[in-house]
This record gives structure tokens, sequence and C-alpha cells, in this order.
């Protein structure tokens, strides 16, 4: 009796300080009104700070080296772009080098989840007959980045859309196996069991605590009676279930009994609780621990190593012989194109492209922000040492930003647009702490939010 007061107890001075994070949001927010921003004024400044557009002519029919204001070199050899020789192709070329550009520009720097950090991105796109096109099938052309620092951990990387700003997969994976892909892709396959059998890399964060899927699974469902009976009743059976990851949501999609089941009577209880779980807080970037598909179960097996080294680190070399496309001899002498100088990478598709490293050496610990929001809100991390910035995963009234790297200085934003205005709160601190006290949050001005952005 006494243990079950003690738990009421416990449960209402959380629930009292969940109110509280939430009141305070909102005091936060409308005491800031009086510092909003008009949503014209916001989007003409937006306008003013992103990068424009570099315009570039062409003849695809012999080779072509454009060159950004930022000192991006792109290489065209003659006869990669998928049109006729004799067309004329028109080039367009953003670069974007610094936090202020990934800011206006909603760029973020993660890879399935993981941080990166940016040694310049470009935006890259050609255009013929008022069509866009690409490279010829088996075709390359090349890219150089001007070096920032002396490190060779910089890898190239595709952009592609994620509902948190950009998911950034390397250029190697392309070089992977149908099966291999689906494992590094933007969709992982798992599987579940009924009672446990085997340990998953997915968790959440939950109360001040990282849990593993069964634990999360226990605190959103409670397994019906008949299923208990069930189970006691056959020590010797289970039930599986596989499951895809959404690696940029965190979501676990497309729950469905495992063929094997001896059963699939309670099956649809647990599909649901599965399916009812918040987004993962923490993506995993390796291939399945385990399967009971004899066909993943070696694949994963094989792989565990070398896919977990090429995400970590970039060293690892698909089986698969690679090409790789040099810049001529013309193109060094006139551009001092040179491994002391320029980072140079043979590209197989237009588009957004970034030259990045993972920050793997770092401690780093889950960090938070409960301030209570709706869909017009949005909370952006923007690193002082780090050419990084990323966006905040919102569920239940709290953005959670993954595992950063403890101690780092960040500005944090929060931005909520209301009718025709917008409000911008920030701070700037070291990340000591998991869960972030925003009753240090400030508003701030568009001039204000430039000059810190200028600075930063």
């Amino acid at each position: 009796m006494r243990n079950k007061i003690i738990l009421i107890a416990t449960m209402a001075i959380i629930i009292i300080l969940t109110l509280r994070y939430c009141n305070t949001s909102q005091e936060s927010i409308q005491s800031s009104q009086e510092t909003s921003i008009s949503l014209t004024d916001y989007k003409q400044y937006i306008d003013s700070v992103k990068p424009a557009t570099q315009n570039f002519t062409i003849a695809p029919g012999k080779d072509n080296y454009i060159t950004g204001k930022k000192g991006t070199v792109v290489y065209f050899p003659a006869l990669s772009l998928d049109v006729k020789s004799t067309d004329s192709v028109q080039i367009q070329l953003k670069e974007y080098t610094t936090k202020r550009e990934f800011y206006v520009s909603n760029m973020t720097t993660t890879s399935n989840g993981a941080l990166l950090e940016s040694n310049g991105m470009v935006d890259i796109r050609c255009y013929s007959n008022n069509k866009e096109i690409g490279l010829k099938k088996g075709a390359k052309a090349a890219i150089a980045f001007p070096k920032k620092d002396k490190s060779d951990d910089f890898k190239l990387f595709y952009g592609g859309n994620s509902v948190n700003g950009i998911n950034w997969l390397l250029q190697n994976d392309e070089n992977l196996t149908k099966l291999e892909k689906r494992i590094k892709e933007n969709v992982c396959t798992y599987t579940y069991s009924i009672p446990q059998t085997n340990c998953y890399k997915l968790s959440w964060f939950k109360d001040g605590e990282r849990l593993g899927l069964n634990s999360i699974l226990s605190a959103y469902y409670a397994p019906s009676f008949e299923l208990v009976d069930y189970l006691t009743s056959n020590p010797d059976k289970f039930l599986a279930f596989n499951f895809d990851l959404n690696t940029e949501t965190g979501k676990i999609i497309n729950v469905k009994d495992y063929p094997g089941n001896p059963t699939n009577k309670y099956s649809a209880e647990i599909i649901k609780a599965i399916n009812n779980l918040p987004p993962s807080t923490l993506i995993p970037t390796s291939a399945p621990m385990i399967s009971l598909s004899k066909e993943h179960y070696e694949l994963s097996v094989r792989l565990k190593k070398e896919v977990k080294q090429k995400v970590e680190s970039g060293t690892y070399k698909p089986a698969t012989k690679s090409y790789t496309l040099s810049f001529s001899k013309e193109a060094f002498e006139k551009y001092s194109l040179n491994t002391n100088r320029l980072y140079n990478y043979t590209i197989s598709k237009l588009g957004i492209i970034n030259c990045d490293k993972f920050i793997s050496k770092d401690k780093k610990i889950p960090f938070t922000v409960p301030i209570s929001g709706n869909g017009n809100t949005n909370a952006k991390l923007i690193f002082y040492d780090i050419n990084s910035m990323i966006t905040g995963k919102y569920w239940e009234s709290t953005f959670n930003f993954g595992d950063i790297p403890e101690q780092k200085k960040v500005l944090l934003l929060i931005e909520q647009d209301m009718a025709d205005k917008k409000i911008i709160l920030y701070d700037s601190f070291n990340i000591t702490d998991t869960i972030y006290n925003i009753n240090n949050l400030k508003p701030v001005s568009i001039h204000q939010l430039d000059s810190i952005l200028l600075n930063i």
C-alpha cells in the first residue's frame, strides 16, 4: 500500500513538472510577442541572405570546367551530360559554406541521425531546352571543394529530403548490392520477438532515461491476459514481427507477422502497440544485428563490422569495383587542384552535394528541449566550433536532438509562426545537461539574429 501511495505521488509530481514546463514555454512565447517579426520582413531577410544562383553556359560536346565564387570547381567531361552534343546547357550553382547560409536555407547536417561537420555544400543543376537534365547512365563528373582544414576525414554525401531538413548519404552507398542498399538507405529491417530473444540497436529517451525496444514497448503496451496465458502455458513458443525503421523520422513502419509464428491470434494487439511507439531518438547506423530471415542474418554477420566502420569513419570499400574519374593534367595546371588545397571527388549524379565528415570522437549525451508547440513550431541547434546545424524532432511537447557532443557551445533557436508574424526565441550555452532549461530563452529581432549568425 505504501509503495502504491509513493508511486501515485511520484506520478503527480511528474505531471505537475510537465505542466509547469508547458506553461513556462507558453509564457515565454507570449512575452516575446512584443519583439515578433512580420512574416514579410522575415522572408525578405531570408531571400537577402540566401546564396545567389550562379549561372554558366557550356557546350556538352567538349570538356568543361566551372568555378564557383567560393572556389568550388566542377568538371564535366565531354559527352557526359544526357543531351545531344550540339545542344546548349545552362548550369545553376549555389554554394553554402557558412552557418548563416545553412540557417536561411535549412541545410541541416546529419546522416541517418548521425551528426556531420560540413566543409561546404553545393546545389548544382543542369538544364537544356527548358528541361532539367542529368548525367548519362554510367557517366561520371568530378567536383572539388576548397579545404578549410588539413583533415582527410571529409567524404562526399548526396542530399535527400527529410522531414527534419536534409538527410545526407555517403556516395559509396550507390555501389552496395540491392539488399545492402535496403539496410543502408532510409528504411532498415529488423525483427522483434515476444519474449525477447535478441537485443537491437534501437533506443528511446523517456523521462531522463534511455530505453531499449522492449522497455519502451512495456511503457506503452500492456499485453492482454490471453496473450500472457498463452506465453506462460507455452514456454517454448514465441511471437516474432518483422518491421522497418524509417531512419529519417525514427518511426517504426510496416509491422508484419513473422511467417514462422505458431499463431497469429494475438498479432493485432502487438502490431498496433508497435505502430504506436514514438519515434526512436537514436537512429541506427549499422546493419541489423540479427534477423530470423536466413538471408538477412548471413548478410548482417558479414557486413556488421564493415558497414559500421564505413558509417563511422568512411573507410569501408564496397566489394564491387568502383570507377574513379580524375581531373585532367590541364585542370590541375589551370586550377592547381591538388590534395593540399582541395578535396576532389568523382560524382555520379547532380543535385545537392556535401563535403562532410562524421563527428565520432567526442563524448555525446542525449539532448532535449521541453517546450509545447504545434505544427508551426520548430527548433534548431547551431554549433559554434563545428560547421553544423540540426533540427529537433517534436514528440509529446519535447524537441529531441539525439546524441550531441558534450561541452560544445551551441545556439538554440525556437521559431513559431503565428498568423502574419513570426516569434524567434534563442539562447547560447554549452551542452552539459540532457534537458534544457527553457527559462533561459530570450526573444530576438531580425537584426539581432543576423548579428548572432554572422559571428557564430
